[in-house]
């Protein structure tokens, strides 16, 4: 599943059926919900109005930052409710993760060119004993750590989509109607 695609759900409650449902399944999102001893799989919840975030909790001992949470909006139909979201990353992530992929292009791309420079010259620019063949090689292998590491951290969250999945579609008795495109 890429991040950022559009899922789109059908069922025939209405909109303040499925808050109260949501509600009642799912256990309340706070801060604080690292400090408890929920089982795996269990779902937190938290919204206004129309719109929610479901998070479901991964295994027990390990700690994924890149881990999937659903934002979610309701929209009422003649034919009851149509449920649409997105499963993204914690904004914060997504921040530290722009600020980092940004430091590493600006410092790696000054090194790069650096390398490059004392390649095709011949003349030293960079202190140290770091060989400029090497040089050349270290910023690229950096962004493809990143993107790896995000890419890993995703799939690694593949049971916590397929949970919030099951409730949607179980809890608010919806059935899939389209699978939108990556934005």
């Amino acid at each position: 599943m890429r991040i950022g695609r559009e899922l789109i759900w059908h069922t025939r409650l209405s909109v303040i059926e499925c808050q109260v449902l949501i509600e009642k399944s799912t256990e309340s999102d706070t801060p604080f919900r690292w400090l408890r001893s929920d089982n795996p799989g269990t779902v937190y919840s938290s919204g206004h109005a129309r719109s929610f975030r479901l998070f479901a909790k991964g295994p027990t001992f390990s700690r994924n930052s890149f881990e999937p949470y659903f934002y979610g909006s309701l929209e009422k139909t003649t034919e009851g409710t149509i449920i649409r979201g997105k499963f993204r990353m914690h904004p914060f992530v997504v921040v530290f993760m722009t600020i980092w992929f940004g430091g590493l292009t600006a410092g790696g791309g000054m090194m790069l060119m650096a390398a490059l420079s004392e390649l095709l010259t011949g003349k030293r620019i960079m202190q140290g004993n770091l060989s400029p063949f090497l040089a050349v090689f270290i910023p690229p292998g950096m962004i493809l750590f990143g993107i790896g590491l995000v890419a890993w951290g995703w799939q690694a969250g593949r049971r916590q989509r397929e949970r919030i999945e099951e409730v949607i579609e179980t809890t608010l008795q919806a059935r899939r109607i389209a699978s939108g495109h990556a934005s």
